[in-house]
């Protein structure tokens, strides 16, 4: 359900406490705790799927934002709250990758963007998978947003309540429509429908979001790691292309160009064309190593570069 804290009453039943902000802008939450567990399945049937282009590309100005996690500089929110139309803008926060949502304690996603006077401030939560397809008023929410930002934590709970449901959709129909869709840390690797959901060398994979259909997405990359990891996964799936964000970095990708921002770099590994498209499970299997079979692009603060030649996604 949709609660506005100037309209609330005693009967409105929802998850968590509401955090008025001292700078007076609104906020509101839209979190559910299976509010519909005596509900019949029929009500399932009242939410209407949002349409979208089934490829995932981007459309009009929108624009997908992808941060490696750590410190965000104050600079990439700063392009997050413009893209997303400043004070006029209305920022959806989705907190689910992180246990503490569970106990319905939002204040720190709220106090996180504080300094900036959005018109209107919202959480958007569910407590389970089946609340995302049954609550309409969080679709109705989506419609409104301009800006949604998808706090860290862990990735699968992401998928878990949302891929495939209409709020996926909605994440999708928003960046369509010209807004702007930012995650950090596992709110980056949910982007990518081929996500990396655990592993250290050896990923290991499940599904995310469709809003990148030809990447995978690693986050945490350089201080974690994880490179061997990321490698692996495109060397699996050789038609992909490999994104690695190091921490304190985002990585803007609009219609045209893609732009890095931040302290850090963003690695993009592409199979070449000695490796023929072929899956090679392991590149020490087939007595290769990476640099023979594989394309390594680092990118730094302010390096553009075409869209199409990132190449994230299918035709």
């Amino acid at each position: 359900m949709f609660v506005r804290i100037s309209f609330m009453a005693a009967a409105l039943c929802f998850v968590g406490q509401v955090h008025q902000q001292s700078i007076g802008q609104e906020v509101s939450l839209v979190s559910l705790a299976n509010p519909f567990a005596a509900a019949p399945l029929a009500a399932a049937n009242k939410i209407r799927p949002m349409q979208s282009n089934g490829t995932g590309s981007l459309q009009a100005e929108g624009t997908l934002l992808l941060c490696g996690g750590g410190t965000i500089p104050k600079v990439v929110r700063d392009r997050f709250y413009q893209r997303g139309k400043g004070s006029q803008g209305t920022l959806v926060v989705i907190p689910t990758a992180s246990e503490q949502s569970d106990r319905g304690d939002f204040a720190r996603f709220i106090d996180y963007w504080s300094e900036f006077r959005w018109h209107n401030l919202a959480i958007l939560h569910m407590d389970n998978r089946e609340a995302s397809f049954r609550d309409d008023s969080a679709l109705r929410l989506l419609e409104q947003a301009t800006a949604v930002w998808i706090a860290g934590g862990d990735q699968s709970r992401l998928a878990e309540r949302y891929a495939g449901t209409p709020i996926e959709s909605g994440l999708k129909a928003l960046i369509h429509r010209g807004g702007i869709v930012g995650g950090t840390s596992a709110g980056a690797a949910i982007a990518s429908d081929s996500m990396i959901s655990g592993g250290y060398c050896e990923p290991t994979m499940s599904r995310g979001f469709t809003m990148l259909t030809k990447a995978i997405v690693d986050q945490h990359f350089s201080q974690k790691g994880r490179s061997m990891r990321l490698r692996t996964a495109i060397c699996r799936s050789p038609e992909r292309t490999g994104i690695g964000i190091d921490e304190s970095t985002g990585l803007f990708i609009s219609p045209q160009k893609s732009k890095v921002v931040g302290e850090g770099s963003v690695f993009v590994y592409k199979m070449n064309g000695t490796s023929n498209n072929a899956p090679i499970e392991s590149p020490s299997q087939s007595f290769l190593d990476f640099e023979s079979v594989m394309d390594t692009t680092q990118l730094i603060n302010g390096d553009e570069i075409a869209t199409l030649d990132l190449d994230v996604f299918a035709n």
